[in-house]
């Protein structure tokens, strides 16, 4: 028989079997939720949100602090990336944000960032009229007439 130890990051649920692993994850979590506290979560009751009843009406400014935001996360978080979209042109990493359905999603999603689901809530903003929707599919397909509920609002 062999004992195991496994450390468990509070705040992810993400398993190490090292406590010094763990710590720094727990440390970049904590970091993270503080760049991002100003990110206004979408609490779906009956999954009428994820299924385009409504959607949220935000500011350009809140889309655009999100995305730059995105882009430092990305930079602190996960530079390999980051390198990957600036060798060719620095500023390659904001170009590839700015294309939220693109190969980025990707990257961070394989990569388990710790960016990523920040990433998703602004691939469901329309970057035309600023709805957030509860699918990236409903923001591909906006029609800027939607008439946006509060948040919290459910119908």
């Amino acid at each position: 028989m062999k004992t195991i130890t496994k450390y468990v990051n509070e705040h992810t649920g993400d398993e190490y079997t090292s406590a010094k692993e763990c710590e720094l994850s727990e440390k970049q979590s904590m970091t993270a939720k503080e760049m991002f506290s100003f990110v206004k979560i979408v609490k779906d009751s009956g999954c009428k949100f994820a299924n385009g009843e409504y959607c949220i009406q935000r500011s350009s400014e809140y889309y655009n602090q999100l995305r730059d935001t995105i882009v430092l996360g990305i930079k602190k978080f996960d530079p390999r990336i980051a390198r990957k979209f600036t060798e060719k042109n620095k500023d390659g990493l904001e170009v590839a944000v700015n294309f939220p359905f693109g190969i980025i999603c990707r990257y961070l999603g394989d990569g388990a960032s710790i960016v990523q689901d920040y990433f998703l809530i602004y691939q469901n903003i329309c970057p035309k009229c600023y709805r957030e929707w509860g699918q990236g599919y409903f923001a591909l397909h906006c029609t800027h007439t939607d008439k946006a509920a509060e948040p919290g609002l459910d119908r």
